[in-house]
């Protein structure tokens, strides 16, 4: 709608049509709703967005989600790309971060049970399991083909985010390269 002094109203138009006794088309009803208030808040909601994807892109670590399945969700900081060599969205966390730890070994065994079970659990839940997720990762570049070649030692921190009910619905990873710190650490040794 356009006001008399040229002001644009947008409005969300829903429209039904009447029907008689007999089944004819008799008329037609529209309702209107005002929708100002909403496009003002989603203005507001992509501005904040893009002032924490700035921040959250600038970052020299790579921050990603992940689902219940393994799988990495948006938000994926930019840095994500540094840090593993390709986009890693839709990817699952075992092929990715976890992909060099022996399958058949106790410690990926724990890992897994530790993941699948605390999605949808308390904190309590999350606590006890806590212990199972390795903060130190050795992990080779996708690609990478020799035993060594580009080997990287990475740092993980995660942290549960909850649902309304305070449940687990995604974990959050944050990554962060320390192959050089360790590196210069040795040679000062």
């Amino acid at each position: 709608l356009i006001t008399k002094q040229g002001e644009r109203w947008p409005h969300l138009l829903r429209s039904a049509l009447l029907h008689g006794p007999s089944g004819k088309q008799e008329g037609i009803v529209v309702v209107g709703t005002d929708i100002r208030e909403i496009r003002a808040a989603q203005r507001e909601l992509a501005a904040a967005y893009e002032k924490s994807r700035v921040l959250f892109d600038n970052m020299r670590q790579a921050v990603f989600v992940v689902i219940a399945s393994g799988e990495i969700i948006e938000p994926v900081s930019a840095f994500s790309f540094s840090v593993f060599g390709d986009d890693i969205k839709g990817t699952n966390i075992f092929d990715l971060l976890f992909k060099d730890i022996d399958r058949k070994s106790e410690v990926f065994s724990a890992l897994q049970t530790a993941f699948y079970t605390t999605f949808g659990a308390d904190d309590l839940q999350w606590e006890v399991m806590e212990e199972y997720f390795p903060r130190r990762i050795l992990c080779r570049p996708k690609g990478s083909t020799g035993k060594d070649e580009g080997l990287r030692i990475l740092k993980v921190g995660y942290c549960p985010l909850r649902g309304t009910t305070g449940l687990m619905e995604k974990l959050m990873l944050v990554v962060e390269d320390i192959t050089r710190i360790e590196n210069l650490e040795k040679e000062m040794e």
